[in-house]
């Protein structure tokens, strides 16, 4: 009977998007391919870091606050790493392995960023926080929470020109997936990235109108500079 009663009342006010419209991604790259990883602060590198892997892989900040730094792999074509904990709705099987293909704009590579990141906060690593990638840059360095990697986001939007009285940090996911999605990006990776069970939750809550030039991979896609059609 509850349940039913339940039922009736999301029927009558089902839930709504949040936003009705996106930024554009391309004023937030433009503001962080002018932040050159080797001049950063350990701070300063940590939220373009975190800006850059919400862009390209669609994460939420929970999750890229679970990605293990033990998992990281290198190679000339791009890197690869791995969550240390299941994504939001994941009831079970393998933790999600994220491969990003190295990209020509060095200062919009992820993997890049990533390399330069894990560079200069070796020397703060410890037996207490060497498993999860993000740390913070005082103190004993402890690992960070999603609530932390969710204000460093927010700080980079706002400095690239993003009304962030209006967007959340979690935005990130709605404007890089509408991009991909403009972009010509399969509906199938997009729905694969951003781990959502059905396209009409994509649409209603997160593909908003945004004009784009067109590529292929979600990442590619996301963080290629285009003019605005």
């Amino acid at each position: 009977m509850v349940v039913l009663l339940m039922k009736g009342i999301r029927n009558q006010n089902p839930p709504r998007p949040k936003y009705q419209s996106t930024w554009d991604v391309d004023m937030v790259l433009n503001y962080l391919r002018g932040q050159e990883n080797a001049s950063l602060s350990v701070g300063a590198l940590a939220s373009k870091l975190a800006t850059l892997l919400s862009l390209a892989t669609l994460n939420r900040a929970s999750e890229l606050a679970g990605i293990d730094k033990r998992s990281m792999s290198f190679t000339a074509e791009g890197v690869s790493f791995s969550l240390s904990k299941f994504r939001k709705a994941q009831r079970g099987g393998a933790l999600q392995s994220i491969f990003l293909k190295k990209l020509a704009d060095e200062q919009l590579d992820p993997g890049r960023c990533l390399s330069r990141y894990c560079e200069v906060t070796e020397k703060y690593r410890t037996d207490k926080n060497s498993e999860r990638l993000f740390i913070g840059s005082v103190g004993q360095h402890p690992h960070v929470q999603s609530s932390t990697i969710s204000a460093w986001i927010k700080k980079e939007l706002k400095a690239a020109g993003v009304d962030t009285e209006r967007f959340s940090g979690h935005s990130t996911r709605g404007a890089a997936a509408s991009k991909a999605a403009a972009s010509g990006v399969s509906v199938e990776s997009i729905l694969s990235a951003g781990h959502w069970s059905a396209e009409s939750t994509f649409t209603r809550f997160y593909r908003r109108d945004a004009a784009i030039n067109p590529s292929t991979s979600v990442a590619g896609a996301v963080l290629s500079l285009g003019k605005i059609a």
